[in-house]
C-alpha cells in the first residue's frame, strides 16, 4: 500500500468516523419525532368519526412508524463509542437485526435471501453491539461478491453447534481463491481497487468472534462460518 492510498483510505475512515459520531444525536431527534407521530396516528384512530378504511391506513402508518424507530434503534448500537453492552441474547434475532440494516440494499440489488435457523436455538451471551457489528461486515461483504453476478443469492444460517452457535453467510458469487482466502482476514486486504473499502471487515470480524471465545473462517462450499462460544465468560465482565 503506497503512501497516497494509505492517505486516502485513512481520509475515508477519519470521515466515517465523523459521521458515526452524529449519529446518536441525530437518532435521539428522530426518535422523538416519530413518538409524537406515532402518539398522534394512535390518538386519532380513537376517533368515533373515523372510518375503518381510515383506521386501517392509520394502522400502517403506525406499523411504518414502529419499524423506522427499530431501525434508528438498531443503527444506533452499532455507532455507540466502544463501551461493552453484554446480555443473553437470541442469535435468530441478531442476525434478523442485521438483516433489517441491510435491507434496502438488498432489494436494490435484487438479491434473494433464504433464512435457515434451528428451531431450539438457545440464547448466548453477546457484546450486542459488537456481534451485530460483525454480522453487518459479513452481509456487505457477500452483497459486494454479487455484485455483477446474474444469480442473486444469499443463504443465512443459524445454528447449535458443540459449544455454542454459529452463524453462515453463503453468497452465490465466484468465491475466493484458496489464495486469497488465506489473506481475507488480513487489516488492509482488498480485492477492490477504489478508496471506498478499508479491507477492515473480515479482520474486525473475526476479532468479534475472537472476543467471544469463537472464530470465523471461510469455506468454498458453506462460505463464511462464525462460531460463538456458549460460555464465553463475558456474563461475568458485564456485571
Amino acid at each position: 500500500m503506497n503512501s497516497e492510498a494509505g492517505r486516502n483510505r485513512m481520509l475515508q475512515l477519519h470521515r466515517h468516523a465523523q459521521v458515526g459520531g452524529c449519529v446518536s444525536g441525530i437518532a435521539h431527534d428522530i426518535n422523538n419525532l416519530l413518538g409524537a407521530a406515532m402518539a398522534y396516528a394512535e390518538l386519532v384512530t380513537y376517533d368515533e368519526g373515523v372510518s375503518p378504511d381510515s383506521v386501517k391506513m392509520l394502522n400502517n402508518v403506525i406499523e411504518g412508524i414502529t419499524k423506522c424507530s427499530a431501525l434508528v434503534s438498531s443503527l444506533t448500537s452499532i455507532s455507540r463509542k466502544d463501551r461493552m453492552d453484554i446480555n443473553l441474547t437470541s442469535p435468530e434475532q441478531l442476525m434478523n437485526e442485521a438483516l433489517v440494516l441491510r435491507d434496502y440494499e438488498l432489494k436494490i440489488q435484487r438479491i434473494a435471501v433464504e433464512r435457515d435457523y434451528q428451531s431450539d436455538l438457545a440464547a448466548i451471551p453477546a457484546d450486542l453491539a459488537k456481534l451485530k457489528l460483525a454480522l453487518l461486515f459479513l452481509l456487505i461483504n457477500a452483497q459486494q461478491a454479487l455484485e455483477g453476478s446474474e444469480n442473486k443469492q444469499l443463504k443465512v444460517s443459524v445454528g447449535n453447534t458443540e459449544g455454542g452457535i454459529y452463524f453462515e453467510i453463503w453468497d452465490s458469487g465466484p468465491g475466493m481463491s484458496a489464495e486469497l482466502a488465506e489473506k481475507a482476514f488480513d487489516p488492509y486486504q482488498t480485492s477492490w481497487p477504489d478508496n471506498q473499502h478499508m479491507g477492515l471487515g473480515l479482520y474486525s470480524a473475526r476479532k468479534i468472534a475472537e472476543l467471544h471465545q469463537g472464530s470465523l473462517d471461510y469455506d468454498a462450499e458453506r462460505g463464511f462460518r462464525m462460531f460463538i462460544k456458549r460460555d464465553n465468560g463475558l456474563l461475568n465482565l458485564g456485571h
